[in-house]
């Protein structure tokens, strides 16, 4: 039977025998645990706590009136265009988010400068270039350039969305160099994830209503043509009670009357868009506002020496393992 290279007993005995081997590469990883720790650039996390909500619930009182006046006004109100909350992180990893964020301004210095100027001085090796092209917006599509990349993959790293599905909360938060800019990114990411998610769910209802707001102005100008030429007619033909006149005078009110009630139409229905509008908006409730920190959130000095003392530890073991294997293969082929 073959003889084991190593047991147990033998390994234990020679870990104990060498312990000094094991302290120095502790004390060594250690010591570059501190320095790393030490050298690490300070950072602050904000956050932000939203609570998205959609109203859904029908005014009794507005349906009585629509029944009243003989027009749904609540015909259709709502929309299936709803975008889940387990979709927002997407849209934060998403192109257009990423360029609405950079063209943001925010305070820094006493002065108000671009995410992507602030991004660039402080993060990245190339300076700033106002007059840059960074990207190509043509038929809704973009054509980043690789300095634009590199700022996309650096946003995905400072600024994160997440969904507490069971609470249904979205957590916004942002990490940079300084505090009061970790809270303004925040915010402005939260702003801009709302207008998204806003312009997405009210589109339609929004083309439609801006529809209804052209054909008000166009049966407008018409009412008005029709009633002027009504109100000349009867100036001219004041004292005129022929069976022409007559019908004439006729012929014009009822061509009154009928873009009038035309306009009638058109302006409750836009009323009614109106709401439809306003119902389909959702209104994000803030559970917890965004801060400026005090404290930093990275480093997290101890977890860096605790990790390279484990290191240590670990790395010593292994050197003794790998003195005894190479002393036992020589001892072997001697």
């Amino acid at each position: 039977m073959e003889k084991k290279l190593f047991d147990i007993d033998e390994i234990f005995n020679e870990i104990k025998k060498k312990w000094k081997t094991i302290f120095m590469f502790t004390v060594v990883f250690s010591l570059i645990g501190v320095t790393i720790s030490l050298i690490a650039p300070i950072e602050f996390t904000s956050s932000t706590k939203l609570l998205p909500k959609t109203n859904s619930s029908t005014s009794s009182s507005i349906s009585g009136l629509a029944n009243f006046t003989g027009f749904n006004l609540l015909n259709g109100l709502g929309s299936d265009e709803n975008i889940p909350s387990q979709l927002f992180p997407e849209i934060a990893q998403s192109i257009p988010f990423k360029i609405n964020l950079s063209n943001s301004y925010l305070e820094f210095n006493e002065s108000n400068i671009t995410v992507r100027e602030y991004l660039f001085n402080e993060y990245m090796d190339s300076n700033f270039n106002n007059n840059f092209e960074f990207y190509l917006e043509e038929n809704n599509s973009f054509k980043l350039s690789s300095i634009e990349k590199n700022l996309h993959e650096l946003i995905s790293n400072l600024v994160s969305i997440n969904v507490d599905e069971r609470k249904g909360l979205v957590l916004i938060s942002s990490t940079t160099k300084h505090p009061e800019i970790s809270s303004q990114l925040t915010n402005i990411a939260s702003s801009n994830l709302q207008s998204i998610i806003i312009d997405f769910q009210t589109k339609k209802s929004k083309d439609e209503l801006n529809f209804l707001k052209e054909r008000k102005d166009e049966i407008f100008l018409q009412r008005e043509m029709k009633k002027n030429l009504l109100i000349e007619f009867e100036d001219k033909n004041l004292n005129l009670v022929t069976n022409t006149t007559k019908i004439m005078l006729k012929d014009l009110q009822n061509d009154f009357d009928l873009i009038d009630e035309v306009y009638k139409q058109i302006s409750q229905e836009l009323e009614s868009q109106k709401i439809k509008v306003k119902k389909e908006t959702p209104v994000f409730s803030i559970i917890e506002p965004s801060f400026i920190p005090i404290e930093r959130s990275k480093p997290v000095r101890t977890k860096i020496v605790r990790l390279w003392f484990s290191f240590g530890i670990l790395s010593g073991i292994i050197f003794i393992l790998l003195t005894m294997l190479k002393n036992k293969l020589l001892k072997k082929n001697g």
